[in-house]
């Protein structure tokens, strides 16, 4: 990972052949070396990196997860649609980051309530 500071108190940075650029919104060093510090501990962890993710919305994914399996050519693709569908009324004005693991409870709770049991497990695995 190689970095650069910029002069507005922002550093850029590659990961994976992929540039960062971040601000700090401060022209103090300091807030921009924590900033820089922080993101590589994260990228470093494994963690995605970047502004990018923080807005990331359900819809995004599920766009991505579409592409992939048309592009894959999958069989599937209308049956995950249509599970996409009902995820998408519960999860759709969700950022991916709040997709949690109690959120996807209380989703499973609420289908639960709703629809027979075969239909509950199609759409976890989604």
């Amino acid at each position: 990972m190689k970095s650069e500071r910029h002069q507005c108190g922002g550093f850029s940075f590659n990961i994976n052949g992929r540039q960062i650029s971040l601000s700090s919104k401060s022209s103090n060093r300091n807030d921009a070396v924590r900033l820089l510090k922080r993101e590589l501990a994260e990228a470093q962890a494994g963690q995605p990196v970047g502004t990018q993710i923080d807005r990331t919305t359900f819809a995004d994914m599920s766009r991505i997860l579409i592409e992939r399996y048309k592009a894959s050519n999958l069989r599937s693709l209308k049956s995950t649609m249509f599970r996409l569908k009902r995820l998408d009324a519960f999860f759709g004005n969700y950022q991916a980051r709040d997709i949690t693991a109690d959120k996807v409870t209380s989703y499973i709770a609420e289908r639960l309530e709703q629809k027979e049991p075969g239909t509950r497990g199609a759409e976890a695995r989604v």
